[in-house]
């Protein structure tokens, strides 16, 4: 419902209007056709029509030919989170369809930088209503539904660090500080302190790059704590689950390498036999 079905080539670029659409366009639409599973294949199809549209004259014909094929490259790759990223970005500016990618991927596709790409936009959606409760609500909704679901990823350590700014950066006082922590009149402190180190404790067990920075994070947040024995309880009881955690990045670093930085990254998942 919310994207555009390719069933026909010439939807991959607007209306087919030979004179002003470069040569390659006809074969690399061609190619696609004769095999769909074809990545390379799709890449420089996706690539010509961005220059393509650009050469025909506006961000709106560039938009509708990216989306079409975006989208028919989504239903060819469905678990490929590079392709809705992609298909995300190229929706911008269309809540309503943006909302939709995401709604068709997320829960199948659980990918750390998807699922950061889906709570920002949700955070930027809302940031124009500022302290309104529903809006507040449905942001921090938002993050804690990412980190649940990728939150142990190794590469989701953007995420956390976005949840904690998102939970950390409102001055006292201001409209979101009051929405986000304000359920008990007189006790924002308290309910800003107890969600804050929820998320820490949450986020420095996770094996992750920048790991090191979230804990000198963690501690700066302890040491302006009022309640000083608390903080010093606090940072006790984590300080050995992140030492562990700090170790265990360093095994997983090596064995994840290889996987994200190797000839096979970003790579379309494939059905057997394809690869």
């Amino acid at each position: 419902r919310h994207g555009i079905q390719c069933a026909q080539a010439h939807a991959w670029g607007g209306s087919p209007t030979p004179s002003r659409s470069p040569p390659q366009l006809a074969p690399a639409r061609s190619a696609v056709e004769a095999d769909p599973w074809n990545d390379a294949a799709w890449d420089d199809l996706l690539a010509l029509l961005d220059a393509a549209a650009e050469r025909r004259g506006g961000p709106a014909s560039a938009k509708a030919g990216r989306v079409a094929a975006l989208t028919a490259y989504t239903d060819r790759f469905p678990t490929h989170p590079d392709a809705w990223r992609r298909l995300a970005s190229a929706a911008a500016g269309d809540d309503d369809a943006v909302r939709g990618v995401y709604a068709r991927c997320l829960l199948g596709v659980p990918d750390a930088a998807l699922w950061r790409g889906y709570a920002r936009f949700v955070a930027d959606h809302n940031a124009p209503r500022g302290g309104d409760a529903g809006a507040a609500a449905e942001t921090r909704a938002a993050y804690e539904c990412a980190v649940r679901a990728v939150g142990a990823d190794a590469r989701a350590g953007g995420l956390w660090g976005d949840y904690l700014g998102f939970l950390s950066r409102p001055l006292p006082g201001s409209p979101l500080y009051t929405a986000l922590f304000g359920a008990v009149p007189g006790q924002e402190a308290s309910a800003r302190a107890v969600a804050l180190r929820a998320a820490y404790h949450k986020a420095i067990v996770v094996p992750a790059p920048g790991l090191e920075g979230v804990w000198r994070q963690y501690e700066a947040f302890e040491g302006a704590s009022a309640d000083r024995d608390l903080a010093k309880r606090a940072l006790d009881d984590a300080r050995p689950r992140y030492i562990a955690a700090r170790a265990a990045w360093r095994d997983r670093e090596r064995l994840l390498d290889p996987i994200v930085k190797g000839p096979g990254a970003g790579l379309a998942p494939l059905p057997p036999g394809r690869g």
